[in-house]
Parts: structure tokens; sequence; C-alpha cells
């Protein structure tokens, strides 16, 4: 994540993070890398899928459950320049 309009290649103005995803069928913690595809064996069992009501589609949708979680650094406000914004 970086600070709209700045340069991103310092420091200061971005937050650098992993991100990892729990796989639903081991429920193992999976990092995911830029431009890696993820496959999960065994996600189309029915134990496993949710039916969700998306906004605009007629009827149920599945869905599999997978939290996303935001790994970084300790962050030194010091260091930090104003304008970045971290939504959790």
């Amino acid at each position: 994540m970086y600070r709209d309009g700045a340069d991103n290649n310092k420091g200061g103005n971005r937050v650098n993070y992993k991100l990892q995803v729990i796989n639903p069928t081991t429920g193992s913690h999976d990092i995911v890398l830029n431009g890696k595809t993820i496959t999960w064996q065994n996600a189309n069992a029915r134990g496993i899928q949710r039916n969700v009501v998306l906004p605009g589609v007629s009827g149920f949708s599945l869905f599999i459950p997978a939290p996303l979680f935001l790994l970084h650094q300790h962050l030194t406000t010091l260091k930090r320049v104003l304008g970045i914004t971290l939504v959790c």
C-alpha cells in the first residue's frame, strides 16, 4: 500500500505487507504470492461451500469462505508520511 501521488519507492510513503489466506480444505495458512495461482484440492465438497445471495444476481451463488490476513512489520510512525490510510 502506498500514499496516493507519492514516490512509492521511498519507505515512508508505503506499507509493505504479505498476504495469507486460510485454506478452507485443510485449515492451514497459505502464503499468497504475486502472479501465482493457488489451487485447493476438494474445494467443491458440499461441506465447505456456502450459499450466498449477491446483489443484482438472482438466486443463490456458491461461496467458499477463505479469510485473508495482511501481515506487516511493526510500523514506526516517525518514519511514516501522512496520507497512508489503512482500512481494516
